[in-house]
């Protein structure tokens, strides 16, 4: 059953599990489930199944904190077919909203892998991302965890 911070939650009238809270940890369950951060700091597990992951520009606004000693506004931790061509029983997908589309100027860009905790070794899998809001001129920063350590495509995300 999906959660947000341990405690067993129902999907709401969309059909998503909704952490409000600064710092909501938001796990899926066994399906395919729509995680959506309102409150920033937000921590993502999927879970298995094709998950969708919803970070929207008003949460990363008001994010402050750091993963592996990097700032991240969002982590998700368990990206599922990075790169590969999409599949509905095992891949996942981040939709961006608030931050405009591509034809704002809005991207994302791999910024940088994280290393191996204790080590000075670049991880594949542990990636962070600057969004570029072309609304606004920020950037964000995001780390995602790939789980076959390829980057992220177009096609495993989009700007709404």
């Amino acid at each position: 059953m999906p959660t947000v911070n341990g405690v067993p939650t129902t999907p709401d009238t969309w059909g998503q599990i909704v952490g409000t809270a600064n710092g909501a940890l938001i796990s899926g369950g066994t399906g395919n489930d729509v995680l959506y951060g309102t409150g920033g700091n937000d921590t993502y597990y999927g879970g298995d199944g094709s998950d969708t992951f919803v970070i929207a520009q008003s949460s990363l606004a008001q994010s402050t904190s750091t993963t592996n000693g990097y700032a991240a506004g969002a982590v998700i931790y368990d990206f599922t077919n990075a790169g590969v061509a999409w599949s509905p029983s095992n891949s996942d997908f981040i939709r961006f909203y608030g931050f405009g589309t591509a034809a704002d100027g809005t991207t994302l860009t791999f910024d940088r892998y994280a290393d191996v905790p204790g080590t000075h070794t670049a991880d594949p899998t542990a990636q962070y991302y600057t969004i570029h809001d072309g609304l606004n001129g920020q950037n964000y920063e995001v780390y995602v965890h790939s789980l076959n350590g390829n980057h992220l495509v177009l096609g495993d995300y989009n700007f709404y």
